[in-house]
């Protein structure tokens, strides 16, 4: 098994440098104009999402190239413990689950076959079971199921997932003792809030899976979150110092530490091979190396051919909201954010707005069937305009002053008023006026 793993890597090594000896002659690598997100590290080699598909780079010459190559989405990878394969989580057949696939490319192994959705979040250190997380069943509300989750690890040879004794854990990651997890019992990673300090700011907790121990880590004003692990201390993502940066941690004394000191761009996602630490800082990617107390930005440089970024056809059927008009002949339908109306039998279909600078909502016919109403945010906010239902019709702004999101257009029977009402149980009310 070990001369397997060591030719494999070795073929790895080989092929970028490959790569490397045609970008000296001449071959044109595009430099990185992508988000680069999730990504993971295993020695010199880096794999990451870019584009929606896995990428594999190697940190020396900087050259990437994708490993995956599917419409949908592929994340969360992590390297198995001997870098030989990749764990991810992918969406290839409906929901997230968990795949494998070995570290050259080939065809991905589905692991999971989870109704919720599955997310990877590591290895186990034996290097045959796959962690990942899924959302628990043990609330019934809808606010607890949307932001918890519990551990499970599956077989890569195949077979039932098994709980990690852990109630429940957002992100985790175990040590290599095996038995010793780090994990964020809640989080609000969902929301997408920075600097939040209340009760659910995110924590780091310490279990000890043998002898079923619990202890807090961290109590500190605002979110510690994302731990991993590095020998006997624990890296994770902390918003002490404003900006989300990289923190370390003694966990025999719970002493901390900042490791990075960005002050514009937020450290996300961090993940170790044990020797280093790689993470999202921005829109980029970037590696601490605890050996020499340094931080790096990596180059990395994306052979893209942009396929996921070209101008397609899609049908019109894939529906965002809909509005049938009073004489029933006609419907105004809004798909991916852009308005038409089309006829209920045979006709012609009119563009009222096909512009991707905006994004349409909620139209809405006048009951004399002569106007249509919708939401915008053209102008930076969400407001009310107003157009002839025809084929390049010139829309009207009707509102300037309407704030957040907007919704539940009415008109008035005689066509003349029309009220906005507000989406959103905590928002203020809408806006009613004359159509002038």
């Amino acid at each position: 098994m070990a001369a397997y793993v060591s030719g494999l890597l070795d073929f790895v090594v080989r092929s970028f440098s490959f790569l490397a000896f045609l970008a000296l002659f001449g071959s044109c690598f595009a430099d990185q104009d992508s988000f680069l997100t999730r990504p993971d590290i295993h020695g010199n080699l880096v794999v990451f999402t870019a584009e929606g598909d896995l990428w594999l780079s190697d940190i020396s010459s900087g050259l990437a190239r994708r490993i995956t190559s599917d419409p949908g989405v592929e994340t969360d990878a992590h390297f198995s413990p001997d870098g030989s394969k990749i764990a991810f989580t992918a969406n290839y057949d409906g929901g997230a689950d968990v795949y494998v696939m070995p570290v050259i490319g080939g065809a991905p192994k589905r692991l999971t076959y989870d109704a919720t959705g599955a997310q990877v979040v590591g290895w186990d250190p034996d290097g045959e079971h796959v962690l990942f997380r899924t959302e628990s069943k043990l609330y019934a509300s809808y606010c607890e199921q949307i932001s918890t989750y519990q551990i499970f690890t599956v077989a890569v040879a195949g077979g039932e997932p098994k709980l990690v004794p852990v109630p429940k854990a957002n992100f985790a990651a175990l040590n290599s003792d095996r038995h010793t997890l780090a994990f964020v019992p809640d989080s609000n990673e969902w929301m997408n809030w920075f600097r939040y300090e209340a009760g659910e700011a995110d924590k780091i907790w310490l279990a000890d899976l043998d002898k079923k121990k619990f202890e807090k880590l961290t109590d500190s004003k605002g979110v510690d979150t994302q731990p991993t692990w590095l020998g006997k201390e624990i890296y994770f993502v902390s918003e002490r110092s404003g900006v989300r940066n990289l923190w370390k941690l003694d966990p025999s004394t719970k002493k901390a530490s900042q490791v990075t000191f960005s002050t514009d761009h937020p450290v996300r996602h961090p993940s170790s091979d044990g020797k280093r630490v790689v993470f999202e800082l921005g829109p980029r990617l970037a590696l601490y190396d605890p050996a020499v107390k340094k931080t790096e930005t990596l180059s990395v440089h994306l052979d893209s051919d942009r396929i996921h970024a070209r101008p397609y056809q899609f049908p019109v059927a894939q529906t965002e909201s809909l509005s049938i008009g009073p004489t029933g002949k006609r419907v105004a339908i809004v798909s991916r954010g852009q308005l038409v109306t089309v006829p209920a039998g045979e006709g012609t279909m009119h563009t009222i707005v096909s512009d991707s600078a905006q994004r349409v909502q909620s139209p809405a016919w006048s009951p004399d069937g002569k106007k249509l109403a919708y939401i915008s945010d053209a102008s930076g906010e969400e407001q009310l305009y107003l157009a002839d239902p025809v084929d390049g019709a010139q829309p009207k702004q009707l509102t300037t002053a309407l704030k957040g999101e907007h919704g539940s257009l009415v008109w008035s029977p005689d066509s003349k008023f029309y009220s906005v009402g507000a989406r959103g149980r905590h928002e203020p009310h809408g806006q009613f006026g004359a159509l002038h």
